[in-house]
């Protein structure tokens, strides 16, 4: 948006929208979305930590080793630095590091007392949907006459831009920001201070024993009871790196970060003098023309269950191990599994590939449509079946940011 306002005309790539600008001669995506086939002057890619993934690392390998380009800027944490100036040297490519202090302080801060203690330039972090939604009506009534803009994944991305620019506009009332980990990356936020609700995210399942071993100790009965899990640190770093940014209106005093009870105001004072732990192994995982080739090549039946074909990879495939490890098959599996639609290899992949969310079941069953639609050989509508009147609960939130 900045580029085009500045008249550089830049085109928008991603998996929930595109948008094509005439006569653009730049472009931005998601790592999942970039174009291998285009040739570039330059290209930049962000988050390179993200390269040891072990759902997504396989993207940023794609691009840092598939890209036609005569210069590849790689920005983000240096965790990776080491393993990027191996992977060019190995391709015969010359390899600069820069290194870039923060210019603006980032200080811990004594435990917030209460909602009343938040004030303009806040941003509430917290990890449950639900509970964005909470705080913000907590906020809203303990100061009154305060609004709240909220920010979180599963926003449409035309939402979560609008609620961004309501917050960092001044004057308009829209003070204090309640989201989620999204705020990482991708948006440009004027964050004065960092204020952590809760650091437990929901883990999925819950975690064994083993996995509880590296866990907190003083988190281990919540993970237990909850089967939530401590974000991992360099997360938590990462989302109180937003606060106090040079280019912000508090930019001249720095940022600060804060807790809402001394337990967790202890993990992100860790969090903020941890060590990073270097990223030793790049993900990796073929791409869906690869996977069919090697099902040809390999005689596997034309149609058997891609999960299958997927396990018969894993088991035979050799790779470099001091660099590389397999990323991104597990989820393409769990995807695979819900998705029972007879489709051409390749057309699987890409369907289990898709920005959807597999714990959300409408998001899943429009998923399954399409990809019948598909098998069939016809177009598929957007047949979704859009309320009349606006959402009455969170649910019905949560209903309408899926069907979208």
């Amino acid at each position: 948006e900045r580029l085009n306002d500045a008249g550089v005309y830049c085109s928008l790539f991603t998996g929930q929208e595109r948008r094509e600008v005439p006569f653009a001669t730049h472009a931005s995506s998601t790592i999942e979305m970039v174009s291998l086939q285009e040739r570039y002057d330059v290209a930049v890619i962000d988050e390179i930590q993200l390269i040891g993934s072990s759902e997504r690392g396989h993207s940023w390998t794609r691009a840092l080793l598939g890209l036609d380009a005569r210069e590849i800027h790689v920005c983000g944490a240096l965790d990776a630095s080491e393993l990027v100036e191996d992977l060019a040297k190995k391709c015969g490519d010359d390899f600069v590091l820069k290194t870039y202090e923060r210019l603006t302080p980032l200080k811990p801060l004594p435990v917030l007392k209460g909602w009343r203690d938040v004030r303009a330039g806040d941003c509430v972090v917290t990890f449950s949907r639900d509970d964005i939604h909470a705080v913000k009506r907590l906020i809203e009534e303990a100061k009154p006459g305060t609004k709240c803009c909220v920010v979180y994944g599963t926003l449409p991305p035309e939402t979560r831009a609008e609620q961004a620019r309501l917050f960092n506009t001044e004057g308009n009332g829209y003070d204090v920001l309640v989201a989620s980990d999204a705020i990482g990356m991708g948006l440009n936020l004027n964050i004065g201070r960092v204020l952590f609700r809760r650091v437990l995210k929901y883990a999925g399942n819950a975690p064994s024993e083993a996995r509880l071993a590296s866990v907190a100790p003083e988190y281990r009965d919540d993970a237990r009871r909850l089967g939530q899990l401590p974000a991992d640190r360099a997360l938590v770093k990462q989302i109180a790196g937003r606060a106090g940014r040079m280019s912000t209106a508090f930019g001249e005093g720095g940022g600060g970060v804060a807790a809402m009870d001394e337990r967790d105001a202890q993990y992100v004072r860790k969090a903020l003098n941890a060590k990073p732990d270097k990223v030793t192994k790049a993900g990796l995982f073929p791409p869906s023309e690869l996977l069919a080739a090697f099902a040809r090549e390999t005689k596997i039946a034309s149609k058997t269950d891609i999960t299958a074909v997927v396990d018969a990879f894993v088991n035979v495939c050799q790779i470099d191990a001091a660099r590389y490890a397999l990323a991104g098959h597990v989820e393409l599996k769990k995807v695979a599994t819900q998705l029972d639609v007879p489709l051409p290899l390749e057309d699987m992949v890409t369907f289990c590939a898709a920005p959807c969310n597999s714990s959300d079941r409408l998001a899943v069953a429009m998923l399954t449509e399409y990809a019948r639609a598909r098998a069939r050989g016809e177009r598929a509508g957007p047949n979704v079946r859009l309320p009349k009147h606006k959402p009455r609960t969170l649910r019905d939130l949560h209903d309408m940011c899926g069907k979208h």
